[in-house]
């Protein structure tokens, strides 16, 4: 067995030459690396706890998520990592949100109780409108046709496309009827699921969304026919107004408090800035499918405990190896299946001046591809960080495969949140490279009680993709190899 003062040696020696830009190293080489078949015991040991039954989904605000917190705090702890939030290994952040309401409807003077339909808002007005024309909507060129009108959307698979967009044009509203049983089957727990936002704090302007009711097949058919249609005939009417509606919705009020978790390892060189690993904590609770289901609870083994489980190896690694030159931030994110919300409060509120923060890179969702997955990354050539990613990846004899689905990724994750203010962020790893690998969890297990434990759960992918980060973290903490541009910004091409 080597000991570990010879392991601290080889790290030591393998870290520089890493620094240098040697590529010569494998993935068993750096640093205090076990061997892949122990990687991937240690990664499934966390999954295994982070997605158990007993942690119910980590919801923000229950018991579970609260379990999450201290066990990731624990972990830090043990690792030799301080509290990394003004002294705090938590920093607080409140929600509030609004369980969506059904709605009371009126098509010109035919009432409609909307048993089936569900108002989403979080904005701090309820749901209401009177006399609003209603414009049908199937196409984004007549986007234009719904400013000040409501949206009435017949194809939800396709609402997601114009909602945001008409919304940006000025309509005050969205209906999406959805008239398929089994496609509201699907859209059902999402549309009844609390809509949460940052307690005291207005959306960011870009994310705001509309007032939207998703509408099930019952209340779809009321609406039809109250309007003396059907969805084929306003698919060929898209951009006209078909009618007038009336209709309000009483949502109820809530609050939970939760709490991102911040650890920090300090550097050896003051002053020379930080980075950051992070990734959401949260996932969809113990309530996330329809009450006639056996299993209700979404205990989010891939998304995102596997990416809790991949940064704690990486943190405990880095916490073994030498010192690095600047401070290393752990953190991970709370409320990221609400809007991103953890990672926009520490945005707004970090430990130190953000602008401090030289590169984030966020780990979300790695579960789903195998050993031998080339690597993505979201966020290529939108950061400075291109380059140590070709270094790193080189060092372990990884290849690289940005394809253009990569960037839709982009502002769904939580690295957006700080790359919009201001810090480079990236996720790298395998589980975004392959788009049928994605599409196929996307459409099984995502959101679903079905992602759990199982055997299809890919760990090899993950444990190939650790001794990548710690490779990564350790040329973005040396300032010779990497620095960020003074005043750098995202480009948002505008």
């Amino acid at each position: 067995m080597i000991t570990k003062t010879f392991r601290r040696a080889l790290t030591g020696a393998l870290s520089l030459s890493v620094l240098l830009g040697t590529t010569a190293l494998s993935a068993q080489d750096y640093p205090i690396a076990p061997d892949r078949a122990a990687t991937e015991t240690i990664l499934l040991d966390h999954i295994k706890v982070l997605a158990s039954d007993e942690y119910g989904g980590r919801l923000p605000g229950t018991e579970g998520g609260q379990k999450t917190q201290a066990y990731m705090i624990e972990k830090l702890e043990s690792y030799g990592y301080q509290p990394g939030y003004k002294g705090e290994w938590r920093q607080q952040v409140m929600l509030e949100g609004q369980v969506p309401g059904a709605l009371a409807m009126k098509i010109g003077d035919t009432e409609i109780a909307g048993d089936d339909a569900f108002a989403l808002s979080l904005s701090d007005s309820p749901l209401m409108a009177s006399g609003a024309e209603l414009v049908a909507l199937g196409s984004a060129e007549d986007i234009a046709a719904t400013q000040g009108k409501v949206a009435v959307i017949t194809n939800p698979m396709g609402a997601q496309s114009l909602l945001g967009p008409a919304m940006e044009g000025g309509a005050l509203g969205a209906l999406v009827l959805v008239e398929q049983e089994p496609i509201w089957n699907q859209f059902r727990s999402f549309a009844s699921r609390p809509q949460w936002n940052l307690a005291g704090g207005d959306m960011e302007e870009e994310d705001e969304q509309p007032l939207v009711a998703l509408v099930g097949p019952t209340t779809s058919a009321a609406i039809l026919a109250a309007l003396g249609t059907d969805s084929a005939a306003l698919g060929e009417r898209s951009g006209e107004v078909i009618g007038t509606s009336t209709f309000s919705s009483d949502a109820e009020s809530l609050t939970a408090e939760s709490a991102n978790v911040v650890g920090m390892l300090p550097g050896t060189k003051p002053g020379s800035g930080a980075i950051i690993m992070m990734g959401h904590w949260d996932h969809l609770g113990s309530d996330c499918a329809p009450e006639t289901e056996e299993d209700r609870i979404c205990n989010g083994a891939a998304d995102n405990a596997s990416g809790i489980a991949a940064i704690l190896e990486t943190s405990r690694r880095l916490a073994m190896g030498p010192r690095l030159e600047r401070d290393i931030y752990i953190m991970g994110t709370t409320a990221e299946e609400m809007g991103l919300l953890g990672a926009r409060y520490f945005a707004d509120n970090p430990p130190i001046p953000l602008e401090d923060f030289q590169a984030a890179l966020n780990i979300d969702m790695i579960s789903i591809a195998p050993a031998g997955t080339p690597l993505t990354v979201i966020g290529w050539g939108e950061t400075p960080m291109d380059a140590p990613i070709k270094l790193a990846a080189a060092a372990l004899n990884r290849t690289i495969d940005v394809g253009e689905e990569s960037a839709k990724y982009v502002r769904r994750q939580d690295g957006w949140a700080l790359m919009n203010k201001g810090v480079p962020a990236v996720l790298v790893s395998g589980a975004f490279a392959d788009d049928d690998i994605l599409d196929a969890f996307m459409g099984t297990r995502y959101h679903k009680p079905s992602d759990q434990v199982h055997d299809e759960l890919e760990i090899s992918g993950m444990a190939e993709d650790v001794p990548l980060y710690v490779v990564l973290m350790a040329m973005l903490a040396n300032p010779d190899r990497y620095e960020k541009p003074e005043g750098w910004e995202f480009d948002r091409g505008e």
